[in-house]
């Protein structure tokens, strides 16, 4: 991962909220789990963005078609990693 000081950093802060101090079954932490998964988020976000302006230019049904499936596999990367996120857990219950 690009971003693994941020990462470390970041989950270094969340490790000072008591509910992230929490160790799942794996031995991971909520805070590193949590981190992990917003920094996977952003560059998901990231890829959607772009995908979004190659559909907006494209002028093949079968390239925004491609583009269309493309957007919807990343929105399932997304939501993954919300899911996956043990911290925000409650997220998914809506």
């Amino acid at each position: 991962m690009k971003h693994y000081k941020k990462l470390s950093d970041l989950s270094a802060k969340f490790s000072k909220v008591d509910r992230m101090k929490i160790v799942d079954d794996s031995g991971e932490p909520f805070s590193w789990n949590a981190a992990y998964s917003i920094y996977e988020i952003i560059e998901s976000a990231d890829a959607l963005s772009k995908c979004v302006k190659l559909i907006l230019n494209s002028n093949s049904d079968k390239e925004v078609e491609a583009l269309t499936h493309e957007a919807g596999e990343i929105l399932r990367h997304i939501k993954y990693h919300i899911d996956d996120a043990r911290y925000y857990s409650y997220i998914s219950q809506y």
